[in-house]
């Protein structure tokens, strides 16, 4: 399962996997990292694919949005 959103406020990233791991104890957080590659390291925090603007330099053409991806999976 893929949890996606397009904001990088942890109450609604991070904050809504944390607390649907600990009621469903049957999932985890598999982390992406090994999935995307070296190319989007950068863009990986605690597994899941975190993108504040800060992550950016100046000189990048578009600046995204933040935003925040998960891909939890049952054991």
């Amino acid at each position: 399962m893929v949890y996606a959103v397009c904001t990088i406020n942890p109450d609604e990233g991070a904050g809504v996997v944390e607390q649907f791991l600990q009621s469903h104890r049957d999932f985890f957080l598999e982390d992406v990292g090994p999935i995307l590659g070296e190319a989007c390291a950068s863009l990986i925090e605690n597994g899941a694919v975190f993108t504040p603007p800060d992550r950016f330099s100046d000189d990048d053409e578009a600046i995204p949005d933040g935003f925040y991806i998960a891909r939890i999976v049952r054991r």
